[in-house]
């Protein structure tokens, strides 16, 4: 994550497979924006019988407190935001992803 970040990288997708990546990724200074309901069509084409998860939209927030915290204390922040998040469209979290990235740049 820090030589993606330091490329570039300011958002990221991923399963929320017991809330394992969203977490991860919050100890770099990102944070979810958006989350997706799992579409079944859309899965790859190895998926078999993984469960069904939500995909996790998240955005570079640099010096976010989020990630100074200890795992667990991160841990439950994030499972807060995403439980009080409402779910929006593919197209809606990706224009969420945008524009909180917009905010960012100023």
């Amino acid at each position: 994550m820090p030589r993606a970040v330091a490329e570039g990288g300011r958002r990221l997708d991923c399963f929320n497979i017991g809330g394992g990546l969203p977490i991860l990724y919050s100890a770099h200074g990102f944070i979810p924006v958006a989350k997706v309901h799992f579409d079944p069509e859309m899965a790859p084409q190895d998926w078999g019988n993984l469960p069904e998860v939500d995909i996790i939209f998240m955005i570079y927030v640099p010096d976010d407190p989020i990630s100074k915290k200890d795992k667990k204390e991160r841990g439950n922040l994030i499972e807060d935001i995403l439980r009080k998040m409402s779910y929006s469209s593919y197209i809606e979290a990706v224009a969420k992803q945008e524009s909180e990235l917009q905010k960012i740049r100023g």
